[in-house]
This record gives structure tokens, sequence and C-alpha cells, in this order.
């Protein structure tokens, strides 16, 4: 019997959020994915519903690609997402849908468990309590406990819970780096059904991974955001640590945040949530207070933690600086001390490269990426400038272009010019570097971590990557090299960036002897800065809460940012201050901010201009970015607006 179905096919070029009627002879249900022609094109898609025999011709299906259906709360959760971020459905279900669906291959096998798990350490009060609480009702939890407080602990006596009901758990990580930090630490309390689904895996792997989910009774999935849509038929726990971390936002459409999309699945799946953070979101910790969630505190550490020392340095201040221009003379002493101990030093700074400019001194003339305009990077040992947008790269030049004067210098550092500084300081040390220019696909953070955890290397200088989630037993000084590098950025969430980043940074310190940590700043009375160093979470929560309250921004107002991109800057511009003026004639209830040059105003096609709209209203933003002229790029709910 001729079966009719609505699919919506993972096409991003088909803009539409209807979906397409199919015709099948085969048994099939909600949830299937299926194969079809668009355009004569074949295509992955997703049986939405069964319908009735249109009056026009349909095609058929080619095949169905799964024998079970994906769980239905995931099919709402595509419904959801589409209408809640103004996106195709097309555009959404290709998240559901692993690349290669359509490929013949056997599912995977489970990770390796240890030959015996680990005997659990009876819990502490504190965690009992809060496990209590969270035992008690499916519902959505916002942890925060400090460093070291035994969150993890929690997340594993959860997922027991879960798993004892035969119920599936999703445990997700900021990124790919600390997954194996994270595996490690459930596979000691696990023997089956513990699995890994990230994006540096291989098509055929993440579609290994995904049937053996599929299959699994009661899986629990590890990975970065990606992994929330993993096809756990019965979900009972979602995990989502670190939720303040701005990798849960995606960057490309369909531009959703884990954590909103993590507290609709918990909804429709009726299980529980867990946001762990030592520094919850701002936006988060608002909304949880504001609807009475349930805030579970746990401001202890699990066991008794070594003193840490915290230095702040001025900059400013240059007679501090007698030995090094970028090292203090107190941090060249906690690095010396360090490594006379036995220990380890590790320095973070938040920018690559050896130089952040090249600039002439007599005309004034900056190395530029011709592309972006923004100034290039001086990478040594590449012998190149690096452009960290586009990656445009160009010969390091002798002589300005513009006057011809050989008078070329070199402003501001990156981790490689620390990396000389370093070695200028300690030539006999082993001094590693941890930044995505070294650490990509080849040579992944966790596969040399655990050589870091045995002592192989006496400094230790990174970017942010290093700063979360370390914990390296031999550690005696963390040293922060520039504390100001996200404080002064042109965004509304510049204080909160530095304040949890700087707490991380401390929190890698005390955790195995007493430590030592050294913080470079420009501004070190900066109350973000001031706040971290005290652990003050809660004034500086407030604080921020006011300040955002006065400006206008999130979590008080919802935000959507539109941008324009066109080969002419001038076309660019007036276009854009068009679409404004129309905006606040024809629309109540928002406030349009612009329009100004996108902060990475030129790119390789063209000139980009924004605007920034604000409202109370969420609805009035979704139907702004849903009806907008062609070549408009828009995104609801942005965590910065650079």
């Amino acid at each position: 019997m001729m079966k009719f179905i609505e699919v919506a096919v993972a096409d991003r070029g088909l803009k539409t959020h209807q979906t397409l009627t199919y015709s099948t002879e085969e048994d099939v249900a909600v949830g299937s994915i299926v194969r079809v022609k668009v355009r004569n094109r074949a295509k992955n898609g997703i049986v939405l519903e069964l319908v009735k025999k249109p009056e026009y011709t349909t095609k058929p299906i080619d095949s169905i690609l799964n024998q079970e259906p994906i769980p239905a709360h995931l099919v709402e959760l595509a419904r959801w997402m589409a209408e809640h971020y103004a996106v195709d459905l097309g555009t959404v279900v290709g998240l559901l849908i692993p690349q290669g669906a359509e490929k013949k291959r056997r599912s995977s096998k489970p990770l390796d468990q240890p030959a015996q798990t680990k005997q659990a350490v009876a819990l502490n009060d504190t965690q009992k309590q809060v496990l209590k609480e969270i035992q008690s009702d499916p519902n959505t939890y916002l942890l925060h406990g400090v460093t070291g407080s035994g969150k993890t602990r929690v997340y594993v006596e959860a997922i027991k819970q879960a798993r004892g009901g035969d119920k599936g758990a999703i445990v997700l990580v900021p990124e790919i780096g600390l997954t194996s930090q994270m595996v490690d630490e459930v596979l000691q309390y696990f023997t089956d059904e513990v699995f890994v689904i990230h994006s540096a895996q291989t098509e055929a792997e993440r579609h290994k991974q995904w049937l053996a989910i599929q299959s699994a009774k009661a899986p629990v999935v590890i990975g970065p955001r990606s992994a929330l849509f993993s096809p756990i038929h019965k979900l009972g726990l979602i995990v989502v640590d670190e939720e303040h971390e701005t990798s849960y936002k995606q960057d490309v459409s369909p531009k959703y945040h884990a954590v909103r999309v993590a507290s609709k699945l918990r909804q429709l799946a009726e299980a529980t949530l867990i946001l762990g953070s030592a520094t919850p979101s701002v936006e988060d910790y608002y909304l949880a207070e504001k609807a009475g969630a349930k805030i579970l505190h746990m401001s202890e550490p699990a066991k008794k933690l070594f003193n840490t020392t915290v230095d702040l340095v001025d900059i400013k201040k240059r007679d501090d600086f007698a030995a090094d221009y970028w090292l203090s003379d107190q941090l060249i002493k906690g690095i010396k001390d360090a490594i006379t101990n036995g220990q380890q030093a590790l320095l973070f700074h938040n920018r690559r490269g050896n130089s952040t400019s090249v600039i002439c001194q007599d005309c004034g003339w900056v190395a530029t990426c011709p592309n972006c305009e923004l100034p290039l990077t001086h990478h040594a040992d590449w012998g190149q400038l690096a452009c960290h947008v586009c990656n445009h790269r160009e010969a390091i030049r002798s002589s300005c272009p513009d006057c011809g004067s050989a008078d070329l210098v070199y402003k501001g550092a990156g981790t490689k010019e620390i990396v000389t500084a370093a070695k200028k300081q300690f030539p006999d040390a082993r001094i590693e570097r941890f930044d995505s220019d070294v650490t990509n696909k080849d040579e992944k953070l966790e596969e040399r971590y655990e050589a870091l955890v045995k002592g192989e290397a006496d400094i230790i200088i990174g970017t942010q990557m290093i700063a979360k989630g370390l914990d390296l037993p031999k550690l005696g000084l963390v040293g922060v090299v520039l504390a100001d590098t996200a404080l002064y950025l042109p965004d509304y969430s510049s204080n909160e960036r530095t304040y949890q980043l700087i707490t991380q940074v401390i929190g890698r310190s005390g955790r195995h002897q007493d430590g030592h940590v050294v913080i470079q700043s420009y501004s070190p009375d900066t109350p973000a800065i001031q706040y971290a160093i005290d652990k003050n979470w809660t004034d500086f929560y407030t604080a921020e809460v006011e300040d955002r309250k006065l400006a206008k921004y999130p979590p008080h107002m919802f935000l959507l940012k539109l941008t324009l991109e066109h080969q002419s800057d001038q076309e660019a511009r007036e276009t854009t201050d068009r679409f404004a003026r129309m905006l606040r004639e024809k629309i109540s209830g928002i406030e349009v901010l612009g329009p100004s040059p996108a902060f990475h105003h030129k790119t390789r096609t063209g000139w980009r201009w924004q605007l920034v709209i604000k409202s109370s209203n969420r609805n009035k933003l979704t139907h702004i970015a849903s009806k907008l002229p062609p070549k408009w790029q828009f995104e609801l709910d942005p965590i910065n607006l650079l």
C-alpha cells in the first residue's frame, strides 16, 4: 500500500521551512532517515509525519537508511530549533543525521574499559545534599561549584541514577581537547556503553559511533556540543560541564547555543539537566534566579587545597621589568623558584605568534592583511606575517613598502615571543608551547597531556586552551603575562570573559602543593581582575548585572546582530543605514544601534557593516531575522558583538 510522508531534507540550499512530500510502499515511521531526490540530486532527510495522499504528483523515496527511527524528542527538537533560531528546517536536521548515513557500516564498539572500576571515595556532605536535590526531580539544575569542589563526582553519581533506570546520559565538554580527561574519569566508574563523538573523528568513525549509540541500552555519550544530538532513545540526563564557555555557541548556521538547546531537549525528553561551572554565565545565573530554578552551591573544595599566593604586577611600573621586557622580575623569580624545587611553571598568554603588529617608525606604515585590513602577526619561525582571520600569509619585509625605510619595529607579543623570552632567561629549561599553531589535528593537546603530567616540561606556555581543565601534579607557578587581552575589547561581555579566564588560570594552582600565581596587568585595579583574585563571584555578578541593566544588554534584553557585506564599502554603509531607518519607523519595541563597521570590517570578498537590535520581546527579533532581504546575515542571541 502506497504511503505518503513529509520529509525534512538536510539541504542548506533548499531555503525553505517547509517539508517535501514523498511516497513509499515500505513501512516507514516518524524519525526514519530516508534517501530522496531533490532537483535530481540524492539527499538525506528525516520523516516528520505520515500524511494523506496529496493532490499533486510525488516522487518516491530512494531508500530507508535506518531500521530504527531516531528518537521522537530529537524530531521535535529540530522543529523547535528551526523556529527559535529562524533558520531553515533542512539546516537543522543536518545536525541529527550523521555524515555518510547512506553508506553501509557496522556500528563500532564502546570505549575500552579499565580492568577494574575505581573504588568510589565516599561522598562528602555537600555532594550528598546536591545529589539528593538532583535525584528528587527531573529538572534543570545550575551547579555553581568552586574549582576542586567535586562537580565531576556529582555528574558520575547522576549518570549512575540515570543508567539504573535504563536511561542514557549525555556529557558535554566545551572543547575536544578536554574530552579525554572527562572520558578517563567516567571510565573509572562504568564498564560498558561509554562513547565519544566529536568533529575530529572521521566520517566513518562518527557514523559507526552513532549507530552504536542508537542500539545501546543506556549509553553514556561524551563530547562537545554536537554530542547533544546523539540518538539516545531513553534519555535520562544531560550534563553541560563548564557551561559558561563560549565554545557552546555555534558560529555557523544554525547558530545555536548548546545550553539553550539542552534545556529544550531536557523538557522534551523529560530528563535532568545539570549546568556545572565555577564561574557560571551571568546570563544563565540571572535567568535561573528570575525563573525560580534550582541553583545548587558547592562552595568548598572536596579535599583540602594547598595555599596559593597571588601577586599582581603593574606593567606600567617598568622598573619591575629590569631583566626582560615581557616577564617581570617577580615572574622570573617565581619561575626560577619552581624549577629549582622540581616543579613546573605555566605561563598563560592569549596571543599567538611572535609580534602582534609590524610598524614603520619613520612613516607609521602598519603591515595589514589585504583581505581583512587587520594587523598581520609576525611568526619568526615561519619567516612570515600571517592573518589569524583569513589565513593570508606573506614574507617578512626588510623595508617599508611606502617610504623604503628599514626601521621596522615589531610591537606586541604572542606566545612564540614569550617562549623566546623564557629561553633567554632559562636556557636549560625544557619549554613546551601550546596554541593552535602547534596543537592541530595531528598533535592534539590530549596526546601531549600525559607528558606534562609526568613532568617532562619545566615551563609550559600557551593560550586559553591551557587554562581549561589541566590538572598538573607538579605545577608550582602560574603566570598571566597580560591579563588585559579581553578586557578592552568593544564588547558587553569583556568583563565577564576576563573574570572567568583569570579564575580558571588561578584554579590550576594549589591542587597538589602550595602554589604561586603572578598576574601582570596594565589595569591592576580593574574590578573584574580584583574580583577574580579575591574569588568573589557574588559581588562580581551583582555589579555586572547592574552594569548591563544600565546599558540594556543581556540578560535584560535580547539581541539580534545583522551584518551586510558588499564589494563597495559605501554601498554597504548606505544600504545598512536605509534598513536601520526602515526598522525604526515600522517596528515598535526595538532599539537599533548602528550602522557601524563590523569588528572585522574588511574581508576577502568585501566590506561588512552591522546593526545591533535590542528588544525585551525576542519574538520581534525572530520575526525580523526571518524576513531579511537577500545577502543579509544574522545571529540571534549573540554572545559577543565582535
